[in-house]
């Protein structure tokens, strides 16, 4: 039996859009491969479709760890400024029981030790004060010297961080390397006697007041150290 015409009518649903196509033509042996070639071509918007979904799907989980990334990140560094901020306390409390323990006492917000026996010169008592972790008193304002001085005997001279050993008629504070931040001279002072004069020291001497005077640096004195 022979067929002269055939109507083949196919749909195809694809994602968001339906193709209709109709072949028409004389039966032949070629039917079944041009069946397969349209199948192809109608399923390619489909196929297309499929692969746009797979890389939208990658976005999403790729959008999605990156932000539990960053939470997990943000977790960690709160921790973190926790962990330091009890570390810093805890070094803090550790550092201010050592200096007591050194028989440091706490006026204003500094540790002072305030040498009561040992006399040493200039160079003796800055190396006594690096050995307590501290250095030479060195006031940075007004306030910082006259909190210190009801601490101290009237009767006793106190080497300071002050001198002019670099470079003479400059005084700097050992300490920061710079002009002291605060000073309080005797009248006329410092004068280099006999240009021998290069180190600083805490005196009543002139007025019973406490002031500030240069002196030889090889003399032998009490001394104040200073922790912060």
């Amino acid at each position: 039996m022979k067929i002269k015409n055939v109507g083949i009518l196919l749909f195809i649903l694809t994602v968001g859009k339906s193709v209709a196509v109709v072949l028409d033509g004389p039966c032949s042996g070629n039917l079944e491969s041009r069946c397969n070639e349209f199948c192809l071509q109608a399923l390619r918007p489909l196929r297309d479709n499929e692969a746009k979904i797979e890389n939208l799907l990658k976005v999403c989980k790729s959008t999605n760890l990156q932000g539990n990334t960053k939470n997990r990140l943000d977790k960690i560094e709160n921790q973190l400024k926790l962990l330091e901020l009890n570390s810093s306390a805890t070094n803090l409390e550790n550092r201010e029981n050592y200096l007591l323990s050194q028989s440091f006492q706490k006026i204003g917000s500094k540790f002072y030790y305030i040498e009561k026996r040992e006399k040493l010169n200039w160079f003796g008592a800055l190396n006594k004060c690096t050995r307590f972790n501290g250095h030479l008193a060195s006031f940075q304002n007004k306030r910082e010297f006259t909190d210190l001085l009801p601490h101290l005997n009237k009767n006793i001279w106190y080497w300071l961080d002050i001198n002019d050993l670099g470079v003479t008629g400059t005084q700097i504070s050992m300490t920061s390397g710079r002009t002291p931040a605060y000073v309080f001279w005797s009248y006329g002072e410092p004068n280099n006697s006999e240009n021998k004069e290069h180190c600083t020291h805490l005196w009543t001497y002139y007025t019973g007041n406490w002031e500030m005077n240069d002196i030889e640096c090889t003399q032998f004195h009490r001394f104040i150290c200073e922790a912060s």
